[in-house]
């Protein structure tokens, strides 16, 4: 009788340490997924700071123009013969 209880108590504690392990491996990724986040988020004003930076100095600069699309004649609709 005094064995099974000792074979309870170590599936026990084996269980409650994968629980634990469980837990540690989530928060870990947890941390991970955070600090991912704030470093796109921190990218992301970086270039929006660099895209106001280049609207400064481009809508100063009359000279600068962006050319109109071209279109070509030859991309044109050809029926396919039979």
């Amino acid at each position: 009788m005094g064995e099974i209880s000792v074979l309870e108590t170590q599936h026990g504690s084996q269980l409650y340490t994968i629980g634990i392990q469980t837990y540690m491996t989530e928060v870990g990724v947890y941390l991970i997924e955070k600090r991912t986040l704030r470093v796109a988020w921190n990218i992301r004003g970086l270039v929006n700071s660099l895209i106001r930076k280049f609207d400064i100095i481009f809508d100063n600069n009359y000279g600068f123009k962006t050319p109109p699309p071209r279109v070509s004649d030859n991309m044109k609709t050809q029926e396919t013969p039979p």
